[in-house]
């Protein structure tokens, strides 16, 4: 977990807290974890989702080695993905927050599981369906951030941004924060799952980079993203969902490969 460690100070030296401005230089280090991100803590208010996706990156990247013994020496009472909640949604048992909620809950029985056994065989087993569930993690992240920041978009132009108080320039923000994140995703450190994961969204991401740069009008640009989204969003219901289960079952595939590998050298 060490990059992820790592992620997780450039998080706070680069967004700040609102502890950090109140205790100074011996403010509380923050804890490593997504469910810990809080969009009230960030002083450019950063959504909790987007936040999230570099510290998934960093967790995905654990290796073999590293997560053999982070499993031998956590207890059950202290899961890593027991303690995760949804992200984006503002109830973490609404509809919205589903696809989230259904990666947790998968983790948490591979989690579950891999501290239930003490074989380090069965354990390296289950090692790529864990990264591969971090990398759907932000799968469903990207996808929840594009279709909020399309329904606001939605309610501004039918309602107006004083009725709602949303601000069209501050949800292309976001939407560009989301661009960053998951082009960082594809960059070749990253774990492969990640970087997959990151390949898929590119469409996407490209699609509001190009709205972004191509028209002077924020509204123009808006109507833009929520008519092109909207012809393909066969995409997130129905692609991205079928290409996210082959992951994992590639990844119990490959999940084989290496309990062979770990038991030849036990």
């Amino acid at each position: 977990m060490k990059l992820y460690l790592q992620e997780s100070d450039r998080q706070i030296r680069v967004y700040g807290s609102t502890r950090q401005a109140t205790n100074g230089p011996s403010a509380v280090r923050p804890t490593s974890s997504p469910a810990s991100i809080t969009s009230e803590d960030s002083t450019v208010s950063t959504p909790r989702g987007i936040a999230a996706i570099p510290l998934l990156c960093a967790a995905a990247g654990e290796s073999r080695a590293a997560y053999l013994r982070r499993i031998s020496q956590t207890p059950a009472d202290a899961a890593w993905w027991a303690r995760q909640e949804a992200l984006c949604g503002d109830n973490p048992s609404s509809l919205f927050a589903f696809p989230e909620s259904l990666v947790i809950f998968l983790a948490k029985q591979v989690e579950a599981l891999s501290l239930a056994s003490g074989n380090n065989v069965f354990r390296a087993l289950l090692w790529p369906l864990h990264n591969s569930l971090l990398s759907l993690w932000i799968m469903a992240i990207a996808s929840i951030t594009l279709f909020d920041g399309v329904l606001k978009i939605l309610q501004v132009l039918v309602w107006g941004a004083r009725r709602t108080g949303i601000s069209l320039t501050l949800i292309w923000k976001d939407l560009n924060l989301l661009v960053s994140s998951i082009h960082g995703a594809c960059e070749p450190q990253q774990a492969i799952a990640c970087r997959l994961v990151g390949l898929g969204l590119l469409p996407a991401t490209y699609t509001v980079s190009l709205l972004d740069k191509g028209f002077s009008s924020v509204t123009l640009a808006s109507v833009g993203l929520v008519a092109l989204l909207t012809m393909n969003l066969w995409y997130f219901i129905f692609l991205l969902p079928w290409a996210g289960f082959w992951m994992l079952w590639f990844s119990v595939l490959a999940g084989f490969s290496f309990a062979v590998i770990e038991f030849a050298g036990a």
